[in-house]
């Protein structure tokens, strides 16, 4: 007979967010259009960024600091989300190359992944 209980429900809450994200990518797999590729990196880059790396990050939400960080990461994310979409919209060739796509998109969410942590440190409180 299976045990049941700890390990296997420490199991979901630890992957319930990837199996989500993950489920939440496949329509644009079936779709071979610009703009569904556009709708990919920003799906990607937003899903990665806000549910999966920052989420170690949030403090409580009444934190001032934390909201006063999190503008200038909006702005960052708006600003990456832009640059993406018109080097997709713009370059035709990238469409053709789904490796070097998701490899750009995964170099430049790294990237942003830095910065934002360097971001939210400024704006931490020091103890």
């Amino acid at each position: 007979m299976r045990a049941t209980g700890a390990p296997q429900v420490a199991w979901w809450n630890r992957n319930r967010t990837v199996i989500l994200f993950v489920c939440g990518a496949l329509p644009f797999v079936f779709i071979d259009t610009p703009w569904a590729h556009v709708g990919c990196a920003v799906y990607a880059l937003t899903g990665v960024m806000f549910c999966i790396l920052l989420v170690g990050e949030y403090p409580p939400l009444g934190s001032r600091w934390f909201w006063k960080s999190m503008f200038p990461i909006i702005a960052l994310h708006l600003l990456v989300l832009s640059a993406v979409t018109a080097a997709i919209l713009l370059v035709p060739e990238i469409n053709k190359l789904p490796r070097f796509l998701y490899a750009l998109i995964g170099i430049v969410g790294a990237a942003e992944y830095r910065i934002s942590s360097r971001i939210l440190d400024f704006f931490r409180p020091k103890v």
